[in-house]
Parts: structure tokens; sequence; C-alpha cells
């Protein structure tokens, strides 16, 4: 965040608000540019970012002392107070600077770790979409198809069935004009029957 994001302004500053740069451990004070220049340069005034909470810098067993190593063993910050007499004495340690680097590295491995995951989940994702693509286009192709095949089968289905009732229907009327030319022969032949029987009596 940008140092007017960090809320923590000069102190010195006090008829117009100026944005902190740096702030004093050792003086419990924030630095803008200009009162950081003209800030004790010694080796116990020990600059950090701006910040609110300065009681988080001092260790807690030795009220004073500000916090400068960090003790690999009980992983905790100590002050140089616990290095020597208390209760970190002997403890492999090293310093606030170093142990950060060595976290910000491990931060920084575990984030790249995290983005090539994240990329291989982003190229198996663009796939899936692609593939998801391909399949919705052949189920809009084999859609079409079967759309098209089944109103072909119901187009001969009803073809079909116009040709089998005419069929039906010629079979009915072909067996009524049997019918009539039988009636019509039987007449003729009632009639032949009757001239003859005429001529025999």
């Amino acid at each position: 965040p940008g140092q007017e994001d960090s809320g923590v302004f000069c102190t010195y500053c006090v008829d117009s608000p100026v944005p902190a740069v740096r702030s004093c451990l050792l003086c419990e004070v924030s630095l803008c540019d200009k009162h950081l220049k003209v800030h004790k340069k010694s080796p116990e005034h020990i600059l950090s970012d701006p910040t609110l909470s300065m009681e988080s810098r001092k260790c807690s067993v030795h009220k004073k002392k500000i916090l400068e190593y960090y003790c690999t063993e009980d992983e905790t910050c100590i002050c140089v107070s616990c290095c020597m007499i208390g209760g970190h004495k002997g403890h492999e340690m090293m310093s606030l600077d170093g142990a950060s680097e060595k976290k910000k590295e491990t931060l920084r491995n575990v984030l790249q770790k995290l983005l090539t995951k994240r990329e291989e989940m982003e190229e198996r994702v663009q796939s899936l979409q692609e593939h998801r693509r391909k399949v919705e286009e052949e189920e809009a192709g084999d859609t079409e198809r079967v759309t098209a095949l089944f109103i072909d089968l119901r187009r001969r289905l009803e073809d079909l069935e116009k040709r089998v009732l005419r069929d039906i229907s010629g079979r009915a009327e072909r067996v009524s004009i049997f019918i009539r030319d039988l009636e019509i022969k039987k007449e003729e032949l009632s009639r032949k029957m009757r001239t003859l029987r005429s001529c025999v009596t």
C-alpha cells in the first residue's frame, strides 16, 4: 500500500498531516522525508515501515528492548537481552531482516508454485471449455440430423399410409364392380331363361 494508505502520519508535522515514510522504534515516532533526514542515525535508532503499533516491536520480557532477532528454534522474535541472558541464550538465531527475507523467499516459492498450479488449472479449464464447445457443436449437428431423419420418416409413413388406404379403398371398389357385373350377367341369364321357356311352351 502507498504511504497515504498506511494511515500513518509524521509525528512532528502537527499543523498539516504529512504521510510518514519510516517509524523509529526507539523514539516511538513516525517520520516524513523531511524529518527523517534530521533524525539520529545511530544503530539503536531502528527504523521500520510506518506503523501505529510500536509496542508490537518491543520485547514482552525486556520491556524497553526492541525486537531485532529471530530465534529459529522457538520460531519467535527476540531482543538482544533474550539472546545474551534470556531464555533463548545459546539458541540458533538470525537477524529479523534475514529472517524476513528468508520467509519472503519461502512465500515467493509458495506463490510461484500456486501461480504454476493456477496456470495449469486455467489451461485445464480452457481445454474443457474447448471440449464442451466441440461437444455442443456435435450435439447441435446430431440434433439437426436426427430431426431431419424423423421428419423424412414421418413423411414416408404418411405416404405409405395413403397408399395402403387407397389400396384398401380400391379393393372394396373392385369388389363392388365385380358384384355389379355378376348381377348384370345374372339378369341376362334370367332373361334368356324366360325367352327359352316361352319357346318350349
